[in-house]
C-alpha cells in the first residue's frame, strides 16, 4: 500500500504519466484515470476507470472484478474453510458445506 501511495502522490504532484500494469483492478482503481483490459494479447475494453468498474462491459473484465477480494457484504458469509475459495468467496450458503464443483462448457 505504502508504494502505491507513493506513486499517486507522485502522480499528482508532479502531473506525471504512467503506465500501470496488474490483474488486479482493485488496485489499478487507485492509481488510473483511465483503463484497458488485455485479453490474450488483444484489447477488450477501454473505458475511465469508474466507468469501467460502474458498468464493465466485456465478459473478461466482469471476470477480473468478480475476482477481486472484497469484504462480505449484507446478508452473506464467508465459505467455511471446508472451501477452496474460502478467504476470498461470498456465498448465501451454510458455513458447515463445501460447495460442489460444477463444469462449465461452451
Amino acid at each position: 500500500a505504502a508504494v502505491l501511495d507513493l506513486l499517486a502522490e507522485l502522480r499528482r504532484e508532479l502531473a506525471l504519466a504512467m503506465l500501470f500494469i496488474s490483474h488486479d483492478l482493485g488496485v489499478v482503481a487507485t492509481v488510473a484515470d483511465r483503463v484497458i483490459v488485455l485479453h490474450a494479447g488483444q484489447v477488450c475494453e477501454t473505458a475511465e476507470t469508474s466507468a469501467l468498474l460502474r458498468a464493465p462491459a466485456h465478459r473478461y473484465t466482469r471476470t477480473l472484478l468478480e475476482a477481486a477480494p472484497r469484504p462480505p457484504g449484507e446478508g452473506c458469509v464467508r465459505l467455511s474453510s471446508a472451501s477452496p475459495a474460502h478467504e476470498r468467496a461470498e456465498a448465501k450458503l451454510c458455513e458447515t458445506e463445501a460447495p460442489t464443483a460444477q463444469l462449465h462448457l461452451e
